[in-house]
């Protein structure tokens, strides 16, 4: 199975989102891996959402969590305006 793959099946197990450590560790790659098969997942036609980790209470940020979420009219909109206009549409 490839980490993307696996990536898929873990954001998929988890819709609350998923840290980037753990994300990391399940799909056996390194932090900056993460953002690489992230990017891979996107390319394979998922809504992948990156939520900011917010400050706690002494000022550190955060992890990154990410989650497949369902696209917007206006990003499905802009996509089929960018690859229809590639592609010579009638």
């Amino acid at each position: 199975m490839t980490q993307v793959n696996k990536a898929i099946e873990v954001l998929e197990a988890h819709p609350e989102g998923v840290a980037m450590g753990t994300l990391a560790n399940r799909i056996g790659t390194t932090m900056d891996g993460v953002r690489a098969v992230v990017s891979k997942v996107r390319k394979a036609g998922y809504a992948v959402y990156a939520n900011e980790g917010k400050l706690d209470s002494r000022g550190r940020q955060l992890a990154t969590r990410y989650r497949i979420g369902t696209p917007t009219k206006a990003m499905v909109a802009h996509y089929f305006n960018s690859v229809g206009a590639k592609r010579g549409r009638a």
